[in-house]
């Protein structure tokens, strides 16, 4: 086309419909793109085999560059998968490791703030917190509960537990009833009791009388149990946060799907005092640890932050593969995707959970002890995406895909996950007709069969890659086994129902992990650490290390 004008090329000769076709198929690659398995060069796509994208016709030729604009993001899906493809050293924490230490950090620091200020959680303040978590039944529940029982059983600066699937998010809860209550005046006096054991704030335990002050109460009574920087046993701690620190704490807020470079972490370490001494190891100086990763939904949401508006409208399809356990409430990670859907109506996501190497595969050792939770930590991927569309998630947009290595583990996983739904449900009716006293702790979770129906029936963006066919009829299950109901879930999901990882259950766990040598994680450590701390010190003058 070099020495003709290109208009008078035959390709433009024919019509644009049957040209699009020929741009399309010239286009299309098998798979679709893959991203840059490197944080920091995500934007880079590529194909599977990680060659360059084929884009010598769009140079060619000025014309067919403008008439394939976005054609390629349109024709090609974009797979995501957890960051970093190639773990970081094992002799330090990755960034990703790093940033779920300090967002935990940051949880213990909201529970020593709550254990101060519990008095002004208040039902307004509960109120608040729901607006900020719409349709969360565990949040609704714990709102109920205090208008019921009073704040009183906060003071130990932990949050009333339910056993419900919603509660993944219990540390976000907390955060953002600590972020409400600090609008208060009288935050900052009841919290400086951490960092000044001077300060008298008052009784430890108060009548939870809407109409009570405690500021006109306090004066006269001695403070007879607040927790403050001296320990039970009469030594003196550090305290957790000073003045200057504390505001900063409540407002770090960072999406749990971000991907923070270390940089930004090192600002993070100034106000969220880390130690290597929190790291632990054997008598031996060993560390064995998971490996942590960023997830592939954290990826694609990175990928189209960064993505012009315009080239976004031209993406189709994205796939995100989660296959392995990543950080930061992986789970909620999908409603980062929300803005984008309602941007881009013609956007379709599926994200896909391979519940071997993000669930069983790691929990694999003490899988039979630990039943009850793995059950309940695969349901919440589920009950996640349940609540996406109460967060405004277009119904067409988004679906959620758990499945396993194979066509028949898959299966394997969907009939166990129906049967321990089945199994709950059971046994909460057998209770109910014996008179027998049903305990929240003896199943899975409050809200867990509901959430495995709603599946099952279609009412949830989310499916097993298997054949689950119908909701069950509990009444005719009951009597058609004539008492001969399993009495445990342990019964229904146990680890030898599911496929075996090639080479067994422990040298598949053993790829998750990574041993480090307590000496070399010290100096190394020290390279990590004192480049995000290095003019950092403990709130009472003691070195970081």
């Amino acid at each position: 086309m070099e020495n003709m004008d290109q208009h008078q090329s035959p390709l433009f000769r024919l019509p644009r419909e049957l040209r699009d076709e020929i741009y399309g198929y010239y286009l299309h690659e098998d798979g679709g793109y893959i991203t840059s398995q490197s944080a920091q060069r995500i934007q880079r796509l590529q194909r599977q085999d990680g060659r360059s994208i084929e884009l010598g016709l769009s140079y060619a030729c000025k014309r067919v560059a403008t008439e394939i604009e976005g054609l390629a993001l349109k024709k090609n899906a974009i797979r995501f998968s957890v960051l970093p493809a190639k773990h970081e050293s094992v002799s330090r924490y990755s960034t990703a490791g790093l940033f779920d230490y300090l967002l935990e950090r940051r949880a213990g620091f909201c529970r020593v703030m709550l254990s101060h200020a519990y008095w002004l959680v208040s039902p307004e303040a509960m109120q608040a917190v729901r607006t900020r978590h719409p349709g969360n039944t565990a949040v609704e529940k714990l709102e109920k509960t205090i208008i019921r029982d009073g704040n009183y059983y906060l003071n130990q600066g932990h949050l009333h537990h339910f056993k419900m699937l919603d509660y993944v998010v219990g540390d976000v809860i907390l955060h953002d009833l600590i972020q409400i209550i600090a609008e208060n005046t009288d935050f900052e006096l009841l919290t400086s009791k951490e960092y000044d054991p001077d300060v008298d704030v008052g009784p430890l335990y108060v009548d939870p009388d809407a109409n009570w002050d405690w500021r006109s109460e306090y004066s006269d009574i001695d403070d007879i149990g607040s927790i403050s920087s001296d320990s039970d046993d009469g030594t003196t701690r550090s305290a957790f946060y000073s003045k200057e620190t504390r505001d900063r704490v409540v407002e770090w807020r960072p999406a749990f799907w971000c991907m923070p470079q270390q940089q930004d972490l090192a600002e993070v370490a100034k106000f969220l005092p880390t130690s290597l001494q929190d790291l632990t190891h054997d008598d031996e100086g060993h560390e064995l640890r998971l490996k942590q990763y960023f997830s592939a939904a954290a990826a694609a949401i990175h990928f189209l932050e960064h993505l012009g508006p315009k080239q976004r409208m031209h993406v189709r399809k994205i796939v995100i593969q989660e296959d392995h356990t990543s950080v930061g409430l992986p789970q909620t990670h999908a409603r980062g995707l929300i803005p984008f859907c309602i941007e881009n109506p013609d956007l379709r996501i599926e994200r896909r959970i391979d519940i071997w190497r993000t669930d069983f595969i790691p929990k694999s050792e003490h899988f039979s002890a630990d039943i009850p939770y793995i059950v309940s930590d695969v349901a919440k991927w589920i009950s996640e995406a349940r609540l996406l569309r109460i967060m405004g998630m277009p119904s067409t947009s988004f679906s959620l895909v758990l499945h396993g290595p194979t066509e028949e583990a898959s299966q394997q996983l969907c009939d166990a996950m129906i049967k321990a739904a089945i199994w709950h449900e059971g046994a909460q009716e057998v209770a109910r007709r014996t008179g027998s006293k049903w305990e929240d702790y003896y199943g899975i979770a409050e809200d867990f069969v509901d959430v495995i129906k709603a599946m099952v029936r279609g009412d949830i963006p989310a499916r097993f890659e298997a054949d689950m066919g119908e909701v069950w009829d509990i009444e005719e299950i009951l009597r058609d086994s004539e008492g001969d109901e399993p009495a445990s879930a342990r019964e229904v999901f146990a680890l030898e129902n599911f496929e075996e990882p090639v080479g067994g259950w422990e040298a598949a766990r053993a790829k998750y992990m990574e041993q480090t040598d307590w000496v070399d994680l010290e100096k190394s450590g020290r390279g990590l650490m004192e480049g995000l701390m290095a003019t950092m010190n403990y709130l009472d003058g003691t070195d970081v290390w």
